[in-house]
């Protein structure tokens, strides 16, 4: 396959990755959206990212991406990062009549914070957008569409990370905005053997690829007593297991039982369960719970929190 049309396809899945998130955060529109800090592979959010602005780029308008962030991983709500950059993005876009440019840079400043800069070749801000552009529904577009919640959104992003946006004219014309945001570097849990216990073929597929993706070798299985033997046996370094089993099989009594044996070997337990159900309160007052349908990132990120535990 061409590698144009590899690219586009990674922009159409990243899109509608994106889209569907949107939709199902359409709900916290009138509330303030919560953070959700994750483990990030950060070279594969910012090329996402990159796939995205391009695609909403005009041909007429030039845009550079550097990145000078030297860690793989981060701790970021990548959702709500990308939603972020992108306003700036769009924002930057519509402040450009006729041909321009605009840039992202990412990079860590004296202060320890991981810093977005976007900056363009427009008009700037005016006085009245540095003072009142960061508040809700404001919008400096007398004749064009806009909702007005580009910067105050990319504001609510920064505030809730615990960093701020800094608004700004360049001097050679154009504006700059900046998300300066806490610099979280991490590594993720160093590759070794999973035990992926779940006797549901299609999610144990899925957990499966993520275990691969991360660099782990995996053993598994569909039932608690094979998972008793495959534990204490070879170079387990780390087990994952549903807690409602088959033939009446329980991750937690399997935690347990491993616990007696290996008590160095993390134990991360799934379901499918609510939050408020008795047996996943039960269990969640002793080991590490992670609720389906889970993205790789909440694997990698509840992984690694476990390990550091």
């Amino acid at each position: 396959m061409p590698p144009e049309a590899i690219q586009f396809l990674e922009t159409i899945k990243s899109a509608a990755r994106r889209g569907g998130d949107l939709i199902g955060g359409l709900g916290e529109l009138d509330a303030q959206r919560s953070i959700n800090i994750r483990l990030t592979d950060f070279e594969g959010f910012l090329k996402q990212t990159t796939l995205l602005a391009k695609a909403a780029t005009p041909d007429r308008i030039a845009l550079t991406v550097i990145n000078r962030v030297d860690a793989s991983h981060i701790m970021i709500d990548a959702g709500f990062a990308q939603d972020a950059v992108l306003n700036l993005v769009l924002n930057a876009i519509d402040a450009i009549d006729g041909a321009g440019t605009v840039s992202i840079t990412v990079f860590v400043d004296a202060a320890n914070y991981l810093t977005f800069c976007v900056e363009d070749t427009g008009s700037g801000f005016s006085q009245d957008a540095l003072t009142n552009a960061l508040a809700p529904f404001y919008t400096s577009r007398s004749n064009r569409a806009g909702r007005g919640l580009g910067l105050s959104t990319t504001f609510d992003f920064a505030r809730s990370s615990g960093g701020t946006v800094r608004l700004a004219n360049r001097a050679e014309g154009g504006a700059r905005v900046s998300i300066l945001v806490p610099y979280q570097p991490a590594e993720p849990v160093e590759p070794g053997v999973v035990l992926l216990v779940e006797d549901n073929v299609d999610i144990r597929k899925t957990v499966r690829n993520y275990l691969q993706r991360m660099g782990h070798a995996v053993v598994e299985t569909d039932n608690a007593e094979e998972a008793k033997t495959l534990a204490l046996v070879g170079d387990i370094t780390f087990v994952v297991t549903d807690l409602m089993l088959k033939d009446g099989g329980c991750g937690r009594r399997l935690a347990e039982h491993l616990q007696e044996h290996r008590n160095d070997l993390p134990v991360l337990i799934i379901t499918g369960l609510p939050q408020d159900d008795p047996k996943c309160q039960k269990v969640a007052t002793t080991y590490p719970v992670l609720h389906k349908p889970f993205e790789f990132d909440a694997l990698a990120t509840r992984m690694n929190e476990v390990k550091l535990s």
